[in-house]
């Protein structure tokens, strides 16, 4: 067997930094790193056997760097032990034959008496026969064995234990028995971490202090170590201790601080060793340590510091200047230059630097000189912050935030979830209690009730027990209230200064003058300021009570109105009510403070003159305390009138639509009897004002109506004209009517509260009436055929509804009133009985009573959105009577030249005045042309023939003219009142104008030109009549059907004005006409209960070319002679001056042909 060399001890001063020797079997750092885990691995070449850590015995140096032993004395196993035995240690120690070497960067433990600390073992042997051994080496069993090789402190000193064959007298004896030695280097010197390494090769000892080697001794025995199989082991506390008393004790585990752990399968040389002194450790990383700190509420550095000086800074943050700071010492450490002793410690090595992790959950955080942290990662570089706690808030672990460090060297980062947490407990601070202002509030003089204040606040931490008076209020008295909260105490001497109160209660009685209150009825304003103290006595800021003072009186309106319902248009009691809440209850009387909007106001003692704002009612209400009110009648009425159609009720139309009229109102205030100076405050009255059915007026035109008959040539053009697709829309196609009768203005005040009945009736029964069919809608013709089974009115049907809005000649519906306008906008009116007279009667039944023709109370009552008006047993009827004359038929029909695409449906009404003033005009005109045709004899001879051509065109155009300017006149004079007759002409038909002329002639007027005009309207009549008989079908509108007479006083067959069926009335009977367009958009007439009016369509006549006239030759020098070949005239053209004359001269005539 090889000789053992027993171990040197190297205590060597640091120096620069070196690589270690490589090689190792195996190799332990102690780091931060691995202390996560509780498991350090083996980075040496022999795989696998990691350490693990009991954390419940060992610890990571405090998480700084190196492991040590929790102190224990517990008689356990070790406490950092390798994760499975020996085995390939062993063998391959024994492979390689070349010893071994142990390596370890530790530091002592501070031991003064001589008890053995173990801090590793190595391998056991199992030896039962060997007691005398196991008691010398004092190696007890905690199991089934005994170890081969310890490493143990005794004091000062490290030693080391083997077992083997005993040595004699060094020679091995062959004996198979085993002795114990001890190897020990003495002393340690101090607590420093101390490089040790024990190499095993020989028989010799050599030990190493401060790099000297000196030879303590030699000892001898059998290199047979680590025989059996075991654990690496540490902090073992195995060792037993004699007390001398023969009792055995545990000795505590090693509590020295193991920084590494190596070993070798061969002995290192001693350059060897000293290269791995000099390598020293590893970099260590930043050690982070959590901290817990605790500061005031709010942040203030000295609880309650302004609790006298400044109450009101408890209300608001603290400034940040006068922020308490926060201490992060020794949250932060690096061993490399923080661990005094530690193998690589470097004074002047750089610091650690720290960084936020991560911000509170609340509160504010800032650096020192107050610049804000926001975000992670600022660097705290002076390792001092300041935190604003959340307002108010306090609590232990309030919040918490998160640092962290990087190397001063190399930048590294401390370990990645071992950030030191910062707690901070936030201790409560007692803040004054915060009143709560009284801003706005409103009492009355002498009610104690309303006179007393409670004041409140708020504190965050304790109750609010008590308040004192710091100002008192300029007109009144300030109370003590007593415990019942109501009732009135001690008064407060305002001469006392800052005054406590009894109770949080405040009683306030006015002192001030009351007799000039506002029309509001408001006083004067006051105010008074107090504190409020908390539980332990702190007082916090003053707050104002800030009131308005109104008189005692109160007005009370009627809560519900309908108790005093007024009717539309009729006076009405409306009763007002007041108390007077102060101690003396004084007679009440009431004066105006705003008018109603919709009607007025009277004193019943007085119905003549209106009331006014400021106006006194005359009564006296001597019941104004309303406890009495059972006992007296109180209250005093005043007279309402409504205006003129004004209701508010019923709310809803018949449709259940909203009837818009507002409840009326007005104001009003109780004054006392004995000096109405002191007022009320002013209280809103409503009035209801319930309606009264008022009659539904119609009116329509003035004038009477003239139309065409309706043809089956009208109806056969009008079917033509409205299948063109581009005509459907066209009025004359919507409404297929004769006649749309416009301006009929229906006017209604009741708002369509009820519904009316209608009839609409053509006198003859010829005439047909149609309403809007746009707004048939509105009308209603099944509700009201009445009577009903078991009505309560007639059953013998007095009427009922008839047809269905087209054309009838008598149509019967309900509607509402307001709905009439539109069902009566272009109302249609056809009859096809030429030359006959009509009338048509509109008549409304408003009201109630069927019998009469009203709609009945049982059909009214039918409506559940509306209540009942006020309608009596009345029935208002209502009649507009529209005349309407009818022609013949329509003229322009048949020679298919009508203007309005082949059918013309609307007549045309002229005033005979009228027409004679056109008839003067034309002539005239008629003189005009005949002045125009004087020339000079001299001056045409060379343009003779040309001249007597044009002067006897211009005379025979004369008819022509004079037809123009009539229908000029027409229009000219359309819609003026005429005087006291007019002259249907038929559509400015030639008719017309050849009556006309007759009867200028008989009067003697208009000489030649009328004669002249007449003959050539005569030729153009011819030869109408020539053309439309060679037309066919229908009527020549030129014939006359009796025989003519002369003079021209002749009316044309169908005189207009109020017809008749019976008798053809004068021209001076009938009364005065209007000419109408046809779609002309009528201005609503004057009120009357019955219409005269009458609308007429305009004919535009074609007018007839002249007739051509045959001339002839004559050798007449002084006149010449022209003779119409047709009609046998002649009229004579002066030669010498161009005078014409229509009877034969007594100069020459020459004949021209």
């Amino acid at each position: 067997m090889e000789a053992v060399r027993w171990i040197c001890f190297l205590f060597l001063l640091p120096f620069a930094v070196g690589s270690r020797t490589s090689g190792e079997m195996l190799l332990y750092e102690f780091d931060q790193i691995d202390c996560q885990t509780n498991v350090f691995p083996n980075t040496g070449t022999l795989s696998g056997l990691s350490l693990t850590m009991d954390p419940t015995l060992v610890s990571c140096n405090n998480g700084a760097v190196g492991v040590e032993s929790l102190l224990d004395e517990t008689h356990v196993g070790p406490r950092l032990r390798s994760d499975k035995d020996l085995t390939d240690v062993r063998a391959q120690l024994l492979a390689s034959g070349s010893g071994m070497t142990l390596e370890f960067w530790l530091k002592p433990a501070s031991i003064d008496s001589i008890q053995d600390t173990l801090f590793m073992t190595m391998g056991k042997a199992d030896y039962p026969e060997s007691e005398a051994w196991r008691d010398q080496c004092s190696a007890y069993p905690t199991g089934d064995g005994y170890y081969d090789l310890k490493l143990h402190q005794e004091s000062n000193r490290l030693k080391m234990s083997f077992s083997g064959p005993k040595l004699d007298d060094f020679v091995l004896s062959g004996e198979d028995t085993f002795d114990c030695k001890n190897y020990v280097i003495n002393p340690l010197k101090n607590t420093d971490a101390k490089h040790v390494v024990i190499t095993i090769k020989d028989r010799e000892q050599i030990s190493y202090m401060d790099g000297n080697n000196f030879v303590t001794g030699v000892d001898l025995f059998d290199a047979s170590l680590i025989e059996a199989i075991s654990h690496l082991d540490f902090f073992s506390n195995e060792f037993l201790h004699n007390s001398g008393s023969g009792a055995l004790n545990f000795i505590k585990p090693w509590t020295g601080q193991l920084y590494l752990f190596a070993m070798y399968d061969k002995v290192l040389t001693k350059d060897e060793v000293e290269a791995n002194f000099a390598a020293k450790l590893r970099n260590s990383l930043p050690s982070m340590t959590d901290k817990t700190v605790t500061i005031y509420e709010d942040g203030e550095i000295v609880a309650g510091s302004k609790w006298t000086s400044d109450p009101a800074s408890y209300q608001i943050e603290i400034p940040l200047s006068e922020l308490a700071t926060i201490s992060l010492a020794g949250v932060i450490s690096d061993a490399d230059v923080d661990l005094v002793g530690y193998p690589n410690y470097n004074a002047t090595g750089l610091k650690p630097k720290l960084f936020v992790g991560s911000l509170p959950d609340s509160g504010s955080l800032f650096l020192s000189d107050g610049t804000p942290i926001l975000t992670a990662g600022i660097e705290i570089t002076d390792k001092v912050v300041k935190f604003r706690p959340p307002k108010d808030q306090i609590g232990t672990g309030l919040v918490s935030f998160t640092l962290y460090g990087r190397d001063g060297e190399t930048g590294e980062r401390s370990i990645e979830g071992a950030d030191a947490t910062i707690t901070v407990n936030v201790d409560s601070v007692d803040d004054p209690p915060i009143p709560i202002e009284i801003p706005d509030e409103t009492i009355m003089v002498g009610v104690d009730g309303s006179n007393i204040f409670t004041l409140q606040g708020t504190d965050v931490d304790d109750a609010i027990t008590g308040a004192s008076i710091s100002t008192f209020p300029a007109a009144g008295d300030l109370y003590n209230i007593e415990d019942d909260g109501v009732t009135f105490g001690s008064k407060l001497d305002s001469g006392d200064g800052e005054v406590d109160l009894t109770s949080l209660k405040v009683g306030y009685r006015f002192t001030g003058d009351e007799s000039n209150p506002d029309d509001t009825g408001f006083l004067r304003d006051d105010l008074f300021s107090f504190k409020l103290q908390d539980a332990s006595g702190v007082k916090g800021v003053p707050a104002n009570a800030v009131f308005k003072i109104f008189t005692s009186l109160v007005a009370t309106p009627t809560a519900d109105p309908e108790k005093f319902t007024c009717v539309e248009e009729t006076a009405g009691d409306v009763l007002l009510r007041g108390f007077d809440n102060s101690t003396s209850k004084r007679d009440l009387r009431f004066r105006i403070a705003e008018l109603p909007q919709h009607g007025d106001l009277y004193d019943p003692t007085n119905m003549v003159t209106k009331l006014e704002v400021g106006s006194i009612v005359e009564g006296v209400d001597s019941c104004p305390d309303p406890s009495n009110s059972a006992t007296c009648y109180p209250g005093v009425n005043v007279k309402y009138v409504g205006n003129k159609d004004y209701f508010n009720y019923p709310e809803k139309m018949f449709n259940g639509s909203s009837v818009s009229s507002e409840w009326d109102r007005f104001k009003f205030n109780a004054v006392v009897s004995a000096s109405t100076s002191a007022k009320s405050l002013p209280k809103t009255q409503r009035v209801k004002v319930i309606n009264r059915n008022d009659r539904t007026e119609i009116t329509g035109p003035k004038d009477n109506i003239f139309v065409y008959a309706l043809s089956n040539a009208d109806k056969s053009e009008r079917e033509r004209f409205c299948e063109i697709e581009e005509n459907k829309e066209k009025k004359e196609c919507i409404y297929g009517g004769v006649a749309r009768i416009s301006g009929i203005t229906v006017n209604e005040v009741d708002k369509n509260v009820d519904r009316v009945r209608v009839s609409i009736k053509s006198e003859t029964g010829n005439g047909k009436v149609a309403l809007n069919l746009e707004h048939l809608d509105l009308a209603n013709f099944v509700s009201c055929n009445f009577p009903k089974p078991n009505s309560d009115f007639d059953k013998n049907r007095p009427w009922k509804c008839e047809g269905d809005g087209d054309l009838r000649s008598e149509t019967v519906f309900i509607s509402q009133p307001g709905d009439l306008n539109l069902l009566f906008d272009g109302l249609r009116y056809e009859n096809s009985v030429k030359n006959s007279v009509d009338n048509v009667t509109i008549t409304i039944y408003d009201g109630v009573n069927g019998e009469m023709g009203c709609i009945p109370k049982a059909e009214h009552d039918l409506n559940p959105n509306v209540e009942s008006s006020v309608r009596g047993n009345g029935c208002y009827m209502t009649n507009l009577t529209l005349n309407i004359g009818v022609g013949g038929f329509d003229p322009t029909i048949d020679d298919g030249k009508s203007e309005k695409n082949g059918f013309l449906p609307f007549g045309i009404v002229l005033p005979y005045q009228a027409m004679l003033g056109m008839l003067g005009g034309m002539l005239v005109m008629a003189c005009c042309c005949c002045s125009c045709m004087k020339r000079r004899w001299k001056k045409r001879r060379k343009r003779k023939k040309k001249e007597r051509e044009e002067k006897k065109e211009k005379a025979l155009q004369l008819p022509e003219i004079a037809g123009r300017d009539l229908e000029d006149g027409v229009r000219e004079n359309r819609g003026k009142d005429a005087g006291a007759g007019f002259i249907n002409i038929a559509g400015m038909g030639v008719k017309g104008m050849k009556g006309g002329l007759e009867k200028a002639q008989g009067y003697g007027i208009g000489g030649p030109a009328v004669a002249m005009a007449l003959k050539g309207v005569k030729k153009v009549e011819r030869k109408l009549a020539e053309e439309g008989e060679k037309g066919g079908g229908g009527t020549n509108p030129m014939r006359r059907d009796e025989p003519e007479a002369g003079g021209g006083a002749m009316l044309p067959p169908l005189p207009p004005g109020p017809l008749s069926s019976k008798a053809m009335l004068p021209p001076s009977s009938l009364g005065p006409r209007t000419l109408i367009p046809p779609d002309a958009n009528l201005p609503p007439a004057p009120t009357q209960t019955q219409a005269q009016s009458a609308v007429a369509t305009e004919v535009q006549k074609a007018r007839p070319p002249p007739p051509p006239l045959r001339k002839k030759k004559s050798s007449i020098a002084e006149w010449f002679g022209y003779k119409d070949s047709e009609t046998g005239d002649t009229y004579y053209e002066n030669k010498e001056d161009g005078r014409v004359s229509w009877t034969s001269p007594k100069g020459k005539v020459e004949m021209v042909d």
